[in-house]
């Protein structure tokens, strides 16, 4: 039998680090055809670019703690979300660890999650404006 759904999901993709930002972006647009649809910045902090190619995307950055960098490898999906705070209760109940607290950004709340394996889930939630 099929579990309850629990949180609305608007839509997900892979999360690429670059530790070489130009090149990979270089790779992604000229090489493979990606369009920047999309590029957020917080300073300091990550360069955020969301790529796109026939409807498929990719989040492309090039910030990551220390912590993370000691890891032999990093694995990540960004995962957009109605409701960032309902998101991170069922992530947290599921075992998932808060690595960022639910934070903002200009239209973006964003949280970061942890499984066991360290395998890493990015929440967004996009702030619609008032009307």
């Amino acid at each position: 039998m099929p579990r309850e759904v629990l949180m609305k999901v608007t839509s997900f993709y892979p999360m690429y680090y670059a530790n070489d930002l130009e090149s990979t972006l270089k790779h992604f647009t000229e090489d493979l055809g990606f369009t920047v649809r999309h590029h957020l910045q917080q300073a300091p902090g990550p360069n955020l670019y969301v790529l796109e190619n026939n409807g498929y995307r990719v989040d492309v950055f090039n910030f990551i703690s220390d912590e993370v960098r000691q890891k032999e490898g990093f694995y990540a999906i960004r995962i957009n979300v109605d409701d960032i705070d309902e998101a991170i209760n069922n992530y947290q109940s599921w075992g998932y660890k808060i690595i960022v607290p639910a934070r903002s950004l200009t239209k973006t709340k964003f949280a970061t999650m942890e499984d066991d394996n360290g395998s890493r889930v990015f929440l967004f939630q996009h702030i619609k404006a008032d009307k």
